[in-house]
């Protein structure tokens, strides 16, 4: 065992040489290149960013010279200037949107393209207003400078001239559906930064970013106040999404570190990671190292020079025709690595000398190590398979030791499998005790379980008869828990509201998700709209809450007004319920897609009358999606003629009667869905005959 030392210590004295000397050449030439190449280095990089920034601010130019223009036309119009027919013609082109409370440019007159004109939403009462009418003129009058901006400006989101008598109109022509007046548009900086008492100068301006109306995702906007006779009429403005910011950032030097473009309001427009029209808004301080992230005077320094803080190197550049900066945080050591790219033929030189100190040391470590080592495979090789070794000359003396040490090990091995036996049963009382405690944790699991049932369970209300109303529910989950949840609220002594709902999924997934359900409708339940409305503010939360989820429910509103004798119902995807009047039986179809989609979308409301012999069966798909054990359904059919058949007797026993059949059918057969069935009938209610 003593010679095992004396040859690695002779081995690691030639590596150690060899790696002192490649170090010292190198150390040597990267000093002299550094020293050179500095200065050069970091001209090069400011350069580079001062022609990044120079492109940026040209395409800010042209969208602050199109305001401009689009504001100086706007206030030359009331001047007096002849009026084209173009504006008369799309101005009588103004027709109301049918249930809504605004009018809308949806239907261009020939022989006008969607490509010629913006389109004009506002609300009604500006159509009787001589004003409104004439300014309106107006707006259709900038048409020509809206495709011609957004020609010229093809990254150019929208353009749009937003007036405070509460109308808009924007360019590319979107459909009224898509996007119409209302209220919160006057709330954005496009419009607020403009008024008299925040712009007194009325300068053009750049807003923060925000989410934009028109579903195009994260953007800025620049805009322009328009006056008349000093009367302020509303702004111009060009909107950019974040995406062409990132554009500009994403691959400049993208092997040497990150640029960035910030605001002076210190939020992130721009980064090829953090930021997307798709993503929230990022702050300035989310895109610098951790090193710098509370270095409150980043750019007390002079611009374009190269800086460095808490050992971080930088750039920065203001821009000329926005309020924001151009940042670049170099990677730790990447001029290290640029000064390393631009060695060249020196580097070559050191490059020969390594090879031969390298070719040197392999014939010696060859030698010494890897012949051995190949014996040593396959003494191990022979010990494994207990035979002899083809080669039978003695190992070298520096090896020795290691031969020894392996034949011992195998003795070793070999002595160990006498003892396999009793190491097995010891290994299989560890797994009769590992089982036991998985038994004992089993069984926790499900007293958990259970716990969520019941909570579930406490959720939603199973005894809410009223004088006037007899409602009876059928609640089965196929496991403890589902996906299945109704809510009943009396929203006064004569009316009451009810949902009823169905997550994706089963089990636990499917009843957190009703948690989530419950949270959001919890908030709105209250609120005196009609269920479409209802619906459609719940599927902007739940979208917008649990968009990463990637899940989505159907379910079904109804509005029950007993003075009235009215039903009012929004369908979000559900199936189609039944209402039973006389010798109807009435289905209640969708009136809109499933919740959580997207946050667009519309969900009308339909209107029945509920007479006090009506009855209304709510349920969702587990009610006819069962199968029995040859794979057929039950079915809708199933479910209608067993309505028809026994739903008209009382709510109690058509309940009864659909549960009875339903199990006649499947048999011994599992449920594959959660069931949930209400009905709902007037406390004077009589069977029919």
């Amino acid at each position: 065992m003593r010679r095992g030392p004396i040859f690695f210590s002779r081995y690691n004295r030639w590596t150690a040489f060899s790696l002192l000397a490649i170090i010292s050449l190198s150390m040597a030439v990267l000093w002299l290149q550094w020293d050179m190449g500095q200065d050069q280095q970091e001209s090069r990089m400011a350069n580079a960013l001062k022609v990044q920034a120079l492109t940026l601010d040209a395409t800010l130019r042209d969208s602050v010279n199109h305001v401009n223009l689009m504001g100086t036309q706007a206030e030359s119009y009331f001047l007096g200037q002849e009026r084209s027919g173009a504006e008369v013609a799309l101005l009588a082109a103004l027709r109301p949107v049918p249930g809504k409370n605004y009018f809308s440019l949806d239907s261009i007159p020939y022989p006008y393209t969607a490509s010629d004109t913006g389109n004009l939403t506002g609300y009604q009462t500006l159509l009787l207003d001589p004003l409104a009418q004439e300014e309106m003129r107006m707006s259709l009058s900038l048409n020509p400078l809206f495709r011609g901006t957004k020609e010229n400006i093809p990254n150019a989101a929208w353009v749009y001239y937003t007036s405070k008598r509460k109308f808009i109109n924007i360019y590319p022509h979107v459909h009224s559906t898509d996007f119409a007046i209302k209220d919160e548009i006057f709330t954005h900086e496009f419009y607020t930064m403009g008024l008299p008492a925040a712009n007194p100068e009325k300068k053009t301006f750049w807003t923060s970013a925000y989410l934009d109306e028109g579903g195009k995702g994260m953007m800025v906007t620049c805009a322009r106040p328009v006056y008349r006779n000093n009367a302020f009429l509303g702004t111009v403005a060009i909107d950019l999404t974040l995406d062409i910011l990132t554009n500009f950032v994403r691959d400049f030097e993208a092997n040497r570190g990150t640029a960035f473009i910030i605001n002076n309001q210190g939020q992130l427009l721009g980064h090829p990671a953090l930021v997307s029209s798709s993503k929230s808004i990022k702050a300035a301080q989310d895109a610098l190292p951790v090193e710098i992230k509370d270095a409150k005077d980043l750019f007390d320094g002079k611009p374009l020079t190269y800086l460095e803080k808490s050992g971080i190197a930088y750039y920065y550049q203001n821009l000329t025709y926005a309020p924001w900066k151009m940042v670049f945080v170099m990677r730790p050591r990447s001029m290290f690595s640029r000064v390393f790219e631009g060695i060249g033929l020196v580097l070559l030189i050191v490059m020969l000398g390594f090879f031969l100190q390298l070719l040197v040391t392999s014939q010696l470590v060859y030698r010494d190590f890897i012949r051995p080592a190949r014996r040593l495979v396959q003494h191990i090789e022979s010990e494994d398979t207990n035979t002899q070794a083809p080669d039978n000359v003695p190992p070298p003396r520096d090896w020795a030791p290691w031969f020894q040490t392996v034949s011992s090990i195998f003795q070793k091995h070999r002595d160990l499998l006498a003892n396999l036996e009793e190491k097995v049963r010891e290994r299989t009382r560890e797994i009769l005790v590992a089982k036991e405690t998985s038994d004992t944790l089993l069984k926790g699991i499900q007293e958990d379980m259970n716990l969520a049932r019941k909570i579930q369970e406490n959720m939603m209300p199973m005894d809410l008869d009223s004088e006037l109303l007899n409602i009876s529910i059928q609640y089965s989950p196929r496991s403890e828990v589902g996906g299945d949840i109704f809510d009943i609220h009396y929203t006064s002594e004569h009316r009451v509201r009810i949902l009823i709902a169905d997550a994706t999924g089963h089990g636990v997934q499917a009843a957190l998700i009703t948690m989530a359900i419950k949270s959001e409708y919890e908030n709105l339940k209250h609120l005196s709209l009609p269920p479409g409305e209802v619906l459609l503010l719940l599927n902007a939360h739940f979208t917008q809450k649990y968009v990463a989820l990637n899940t989505y429910f159907t379910c079904m509103l109804v509005d029950l007004d007993l003075q009235a004798s009215t039903l009012q119902y929004a369908s979000a995807g559900h199936p189609a319920q039944i209402l039973i009047s006389g010798d109807q039986l009435i289905p209640l179809p969708r009136t809109g897609r499933l919740i959580g989609i997207s946050e667009e979308g519309d969900y009308g409301t339909g209107i029945r009358p509920f007479s006090e012999t009506d009855r209304l069966y709510l349920f969702t798909d587990g009610a006819y999606e069962q199968f029995n054990n040859e794979k057929q359904e039950f079915g809708e059919a199933r479910l209608l003629d067993v309505f028809n058949r026994k739903g008209r007797s009382s709510i109690e026993d058509g309940i009864r009667s659909l549960l009875s059949e339903l199990n006649a059918f499947t048999g011994e057969t599992a449920r594959q869905d959660d069931l949930t069935i209400i009905g709902v009938e007037h406390r004077t209610a009589v069977p029919i005959r």
